[in-house]
């Protein structure tokens, strides 16, 4: 039974930039940190950029809906910056994000309609 296909929007793409920048907001919201521009002081990162990474981290169940680090989110801060155990975090929350899983699909050479060629010029 095929499953129903995920409607996103282009605000569901993350456009964070790097995962260090993800995990730098997430600590700066955990250390308490409430509001954009308290976490863009605390990281020195744009308002704008704090945005798409808070974005990001929701899209990655690192932040819930609240904008509050997750059981998967405090389990990163519970890593090493650079770590394989902060890789780990980082593979199974882009593993478990369902959009992430749906871009991933668009994105696919096999979810798009096969290119047609075009025929041989002639020569005349």
């Amino acid at each position: 039974m095929p499953r129903p296909t995920l409607e996103l929007t282009t605000g569901d793409v993350p456009q964070a930039p790097n995962l260090a920048r993800i995990r730098c907001v997430v600590t700066a919201i955990a250390g308490g940190a409430a509001t954009i521009e308290q976490v863009a002081e605390e990281t020195d990162v744009s308002s704008r950029h704090v945005s798409y990474s808070i974005r990001a981290a929701q899209i990655l169940g690192l932040l819930d809906a609240a904008k509050q680090p997750t059981l998967l989110g405090r389990g990163l801060l519970e890593t090493e910056q650079e770590s394989a155990a902060e890789r780990d975090v980082f593979k199974s929350s882009v593993e478990g994000s369902e959009i992430v899983r749906a871009l991933a699909r668009a994105c696919s050479p096999r979810s798009r309609p096969p290119r047609r060629r075009s025929a041989p010029a002639s020569s005349a």
